[in-house]
């Protein structure tokens, strides 16, 4: 599904059911993105790249509730 709204910007969304995907997220923009890696609903870990694509951060902390060490 290609959402576009009035100012030019767009929404890219991918979906199915009936197979298997890599069910990671991204949140791209002009200034770099952001990736959440499989399983994006409940994430635990995201990196942050700059517009070169450079990692400008990355969160990889233990989520209490998770099996993780809180």
């Amino acid at each position: 599904m290609i959402s576009e709204y009035g100012d030019g910007q767009q929404a890219v969304l991918q979906c199915a059911l009936d197979t298997a995907g890599p069910n990671q997220a991204a949140i791209i923009g002009t200034g770099g993105r952001i990736e959440i890696p499989s399983v994006w609903y409940t994430p635990s870990a995201f990196t942050r790249y700059d517009a070169d694509g450079n990692v400008g951060e990355r969160f990889d902390e233990p989520v209490a509730g998770r099996g993780g060490r809180a």
